[in-house]
């Protein structure tokens, strides 16, 4: 498994990924857009030149927010995701950001209890957040 550098290369294979993970999955343009800012950092897991997974967040001053997330479900549980995290948060201290904000789905169990197990406390809630007006729980991680 290979952990690098998000590239613009890898959107396709990226909006490709969100096609399979989620309901309401970015578009080709929405991953574009946010890959190609400047407080963008981003990396994907490749395995046999295919990405299989990616964390991509955006920055500002000491804080950050994971935009996107995902592994190829074939792939889940197996590590790849806190990999890719562990792998965030690093490049992040880089750039003095010391608080790690996300958003993830009140019924995503599984990420929920992977998010906590790397140390996100459970800090508030985005009613109404998705497409389908599931709400959101906001976790924060001290970094």
């Amino acid at each position: 498994m290979l952990i690098r550098n998000w590239e613009s290369k890898d959107n396709q294979a990226v909006t490709n990924l969100e096609q399979i993970c989620f309901a309401f999955p970015w578009n080709y343009e929405m991953v574009c857009e946010t890959q190609s800012q400047s407080s963008f950092l981003g990396l994907v897991a490749e395995s046999n030149g295919e990405v299989v997974g990616y964390v991509g967040a955006i920055y500002c001053f000491n804080q950050a927010d994971i935009a996107l997330v995902a592994v190829d479900p074939k792939l889940r549980r197996q590590g790849i995701a806190q990999l890719l995290i562990n792998r965030l948060i690093e490049g992040l201290l880089v750039k003095n950001v010391n608080e790690l904000f996300l958003e993830v789905r009140v019924s995503n169990t599984p990420a929920r209890s992977l998010y906590k197990k790397m140390g996100f406390k459970e800090v508030g809630v985005r009613k109404k957040y998705y497409e389908d007006t599931e709400d959101a729980i906001v976790m924060l991680k001290e970094i």
